[in-house]
């Protein structure tokens, strides 16, 4: 659904600026949906529906196949499970280990430098 929303959200940016309002037909989206995608009217109402939800346009009023859009935002895909799991996967981590034993350590330094500090001082 993300390439047709993109596909969508192309086709109303490359008629003009954001939060502007353009009267655009229904075939007009579909010839702009990616090889191979359904192009039928609930699909296209469905990316429609995901846009306007997500705050990326605002649908001034349809009717008989024809929209009055306008883009509000620039359109960021959602993000899949599968998409966070490959980011992650090569990110590099402290052992939870080695993260408690270095804060324990710093936290004994810092208490030991304090009853030094009193100490000279009284």
């Amino acid at each position: 659904m993300d390439g047709i929303c993109c596909a969508v959200m192309e086709k109303i940016k490359a008629l003009g600026t954001f939060g502007r309002y353009f009267v655009i037909s229904a075939e007009e989206f579909k010839e702009a949906f990616p090889e191979g995608a359904d192009r039928s009217d609930a699909t296209l109402k469905n990316a429609l529906g995901l846009l306007y939800e997500g705050g990326y346009i605002d649908v001034r009023y349809s009717g008989e196949n024809m929209y009055c859009v306008a883009a509000l935002k620039e359109y960021a895909p959602r993000r899949t499970a599968e998409d966070t799991v490959r980011k992650t996967a090569g990110a590099k981590s402290v052992s939870p280990f080695w993260a408690a034993f270095a804060g324990g350590a710093a936290g004994g330094v810092l208490t030991a430098l304090l009853s030094l500090l009193i100490f000279l001082l009284c």
